[in-house]
């Protein structure tokens, strides 16, 4: 009978038990964690702004699709600061469709959300006007 107990009590906890299919997903470091997808045209003479995204650091991720691959643009990416002066964090040059990785560890402050970064990036002074680009952001 002792040993009936421990064993039902022990199925019972193991049906308790959070599991992957259960729990809440993690975020983790190493891992890239998708943030949002945002639809922005490519301009010629300009650039385009997009949402802006809290990171905790390390690297951040822009990575954009649906552009013609003869298409050459920029993507930049800054810091948002409650001064009004963001902080320029990078810019890589992409022909067609592809992915821009940035460094964005020593921007984490306090001055906006305690320990994140606010990212934003302005993408397109463009080979080619597109209005079908797809651009995602991964922390």
């Amino acid at each position: 009978m002792f040993k009936k107990f421990f064993s039902s009590l022990l199925v019972g906890a193991t049906l308790l038990t959070p599991t992957a299919t259960f729990a809440e997903p993690e975020y983790g470091a190493g891992e890239w964690d998708f943030m949002n997808i945002e639809d922005l045209d490519l301009y010629t003479n300009t650039t385009v702004r997009s949402q802006t995204y809290l990171s905790g650091g390390g690297n951040f991720l822009v990575r954009t699709t649906n552009i013609a691959s003869n298409n050459t643009y920029v993507v930049r990416l800054y810091e948002q600061d409650a001064d009004g002066y963001d902080d320029f964090i990078g810019e890589k040059k992409l022909t067609g469709s592809g992915d821009a990785i940035f460094s964005v560890g020593n921007y984490v402050d306090n001055d906006g959300v305690a320990g994140k970064a606010e990212i934003y990036a302005r993408i397109g002074l463009a080979t080619y006007s597109d209005s079908s680009a797809e651009v995602k952001f991964y922390d």
